[in-house]
């Protein structure tokens, strides 16, 4: 969940350059010696105790992840192999694979930094993604009943029909091309922070190299490999975690107040800094801001594409139950962890200094682990952190481009024949997935250099908006028409995007996309606690209205 940067008087331009100058003459002293070990060119060059470099230990998980791409592919040579693992995973590491799908690496970078920088409003945040299964719970059985694993196949079985299809595909590729995005462009900072490289055109390598790795093992590794890398990814991102609280409360004295002490002592004004406002102001706009990113966070992570794939690899409506309350436990507590892993890092570093030092607010997690243990222990801390950043970025994008991949199952359908071929349906797959991913790995480049906020934003707000809505009335109101779904789709699609443009988010304030212009109309941010209602809204309006003799025929048979 990445967040828009933080609204502070120290900033200066919303585009944030690839390279490591820091402004490290602000802040505490000990925030300066940190951000002055971090701008150093070798900072990750140093020892590492001896045993591995951290380029080394990078390498390795690379290859790993590769050698393991290729064994699980071997498998993946039938449609419910390739789409839904033969849906023979057990309840529990299907429960640990949707917690992943829950977590992508914006969730890891961005919580942690919005809590140390912004307070009581990051903790509402990093809170936020654990109600996920909250709100799935009301829709995983009647979804699993589907017996379908794209949004396509489960819209059109209310709904059959071509254009049913092409409605839910539009949405699918409208949410997991930019999220995609997203996760290419962390993944290749983070092998630009491994491999030591500073220039943006090295770190453009660097997310070409990257991203091009993450596509092939998405291609040919299928759902079994996406859900073996969900699986080490939060696994791992809980032990990092847990290893950075536990070096903090150990210096804390193993007291937590210790820690939300001295997080509210270096932020300047304890009372104000676990007051509402921080993030966005103390205004009325400032916390519907925070409210609306809420609603995004809780609404939109619940329903995204791969999330509903993950619900159909279930084996039955018991498992998905039993599944999503392991899933509420996981998240619960990496919800925690991120929490004190922010108020480590305002505590340590000091929430002014990560503002000035990362106008994107993502370097709170690289910042803390970098200035626990020491020299070499720092560097150990930090390769770890880099490694778990690198798998959740490969992770989630093997995720999101297998549900983009699934729309393959859509246009075979489509074109169903009596001799079906389920190889070329699996080459087809393939071929979607590399497409999009290439698609994503451009854009990745061309907008290296850009803020990637409004995009994160825009992805929870368009899940929430769209599938959200769709999938409560087409499953559970049995008076909702094709034309309400198509409104509900259509509609809020273009709802979003108007009100995506019209925000601060893209002009009229120093930290938007396009600081120069001003043609802002809308005063906040985040758009979701506008388009959500509306999404519901013409759901309902198209489907009250339509002729009761049209509604009637398209009433699933009973």
């Amino acid at each position: 969940m990445h967040l828009p940067t933080h609204q502070h008087p120290q900033q200066e331009s919303p585009h944030v350059p690839k390279q490591h100058a820091r402004k490290a003459d602000q802040g505490p002293q000990y925030g300066q010696a940190v951000a002055k070990r971090m701008t150093s060119p070798h900072f990750l060059a140093d020892s590492f105790g001896g045993l591995m470099s951290p380029v080394s230990a990078f390498m390795t998980v690379m290859i790993l992840s590769f050698l393991l791409c290729l064994f699980v592919g071997i498998r993946n040579d039938t449609v419910s192999e390739f789409f839904s693992a033969s849906r023979n995973l057990s309840t529990g590491r299907n429960a640990l694979a949707l917690c992943g799908d829950w977590v992508p690496t914006s969730a890891l970078l961005g919580a942690v930094s919005a809590v140390a920088v912004g307070g009581f409003d990051g903790i509402l945040v990093a809170v936020s993604l654990a109600a996920a299964p909250a709100v799935l719970v009301i829709l995983a059985e009647p979804l699993r009943a589907t017996d379908s694993f794209t949004l396509g196949a489960v819209l059109a079985r209310r709904f059959p029909g071509s254009r049913t299809r092409i409605a839910a595909a539009a949405i699918t590729v409208a949410i997991c091309v930019p999220m995609t995005v997203i996760q290419l462009t962390v993944a290749g900072d983070a092998a630009a922070y491994i491999l030591d490289v500073e220039s943006e055109f090295a770190s453009q390598v660097c997310t070409v190299m990257i991203g091009t790795l993450i596509i092939t093992f998405a291609a040919f590794g299928g759902m079994r490999g996406t859900s073996i890398m969900q699986i080490i990814k939060i696994v791992l991102l809980l032990f990092t975690l847990l290893v950075l609280v536990n070096y903090v409360l150990r210096q804390a004295g193993w007291g937590f107040a210790t820690i939300f002490e001295r997080a509210g002592q270096q932020s300047g004004d304890s009372q104000s800094y676990y007051s509402p406002g921080q993030l966005y102001g103390d205004s009325s706009e400032g916390i519907l801001d925070v409210l609306s990113l809420c609603v995004g966070v809780a609404l939109g992570s619940a329903v995204l594409p791969h999330v509903v794939m993950r619900v159909n690899v279930f084996r039955d409506g018991r498992s998905v139950r039993r599944g999503l309350a392991v899933a509420a436990v996981v998240l619960s507590a990496f919800s925690f962890l991120t929490v004190l892993a922010g108020l480590s890092a305002a505590g340590v570093i000091g929430s002014k200094t990560l503002v000035a030092d990362d106008q994107e607010n993502l370097s709170a997690l690289f910042q803390l682990s970098e200035s626990l243990g020491g020299e070499t222990m720092g560097d150990t801390l930090l390769t770890l952190v880099s490694c778990a950043v690198f798998v959740a970025a490969l992770s989630t994008t093997s995720g999101l481009t297998l549900a983009i991949g699934s729309l393959a199952h859509d246009f075979s359908e489509a074109r169903r024949s009596a001799e079906s071929d389920e190889g070329r349906e699996i080459n087809l797959a393939r071929w979607f997935i590399i497409g999009s991913g290439a698609l994503s790995l451009f854009l990745a480049v061309q907008l290296h250099s850009w803020s990637i906020a409004p995009l994160t934003s825009f992805v929870f707000s368009l899940g929430a908006s769209t599938v959200l809505p769709a999938l409560v009335y087409s499953l559970l109101w049995k008076k909702f028409t094709q034309a309400g779904l198509y409104a509900t789709l259509y509609g809020s699609l273009g709802c979003c995007l108007f009100l995506q443009v019209l925000s601060l988010s893209v002009s009229g304030s120093p930290v938007a996309l396009l600081s120069g212009q001003d043609f802002h109309w809308l005063p906040l941010q985040h758009i979701a606690l506008l388009s959500v209602p509306v999404g519901f809204l013409l759901g309902w309006a198209v489907s009250a209205v339509q002729p009761a003799e049209s509604r009637r025929t398209s009433t699933p048979a009973s």
